[in-house]
């Protein structure tokens, strides 16, 4: 009879284990495309180290509990290359948490990019508004109207953008930001 309700008990523990990774894995938001992760591992295979097509594409990261940095797509190659290539098998694999802000990159130099904490304003006008919100305030278009905003103000605004799957580019030619937004695997 003991081994009988031993037998039970493993099983309850397995389906107890099976049920707990299931509703893990499906309550699991992704905020960053996977396609376009994807795009930046392909052009890390091809073009490693040299400047890239996507350089202009403006990537934000965790950098601790408070602060997030904009990064571009060479920076976060070379921060992969030096310090977690050992850890993750494909440069896709150390994208998905960083970009998913899961994982936390605290060895970023400061100089590089720019670091900011989210702005508190814009923080609460996200929460009540929703991302529609900051594209009816913000977006004409894909251009980003900046008007009147600190430079805080504007990088809070596009990291908003950038984790709802907005892809996120400077164009040096035309002086403007554009925020298109990516209808893939979202």
């Amino acid at each position: 009879m003991g081994a009988k309700k031993l037998i039970s008990t493993k099983i309850i523990s397995v389906f107890c284990i099976i049920f707990v990774m299931f509703f893990y894995s499906c309550s699991e938001k992704f905020i960053y495309n996977r396609d376009n992760i994807e795009i930046l591992q392909n052009e890390y295979d091809c073009c490693k180290n040299t400047p890239s097509r996507l350089l202009y594409l403006n990537l934000y990261v965790k950098v601790d509990k408070e602060e997030i940095q904009r990064v571009d797509v060479l920076y976060l190659q070379n921060i992969y290359d030096e310090f977690y290539v050992e850890i993750f098998d494909k440069y896709s694999d150390f994208l998905k948490p960083v970009l998913d802000q899961n994982l936390v990159l605290n060895n970023l130099d400061k100089m590089y990019g720019f670091r900011f904490a989210i702005d508190e304003n814009i923080s609460s006008f996200y929460k009540k508004e929703g991302i529609d919100g900051l594209k009816i305030r913000y977006l004409d278009g894909d251009v980003f109207r900046n008007e009147n905003l600190t430079h805080i103000e504007a990088e809070s605004v596009l990291y908003y953008f950038f984790i709802n799957n907005y892809q996120i580019y400077e164009d040096d030619y035309l002086g403007v930001t554009l925020c298109k937004k990516d209808n893939g695997n979202e």
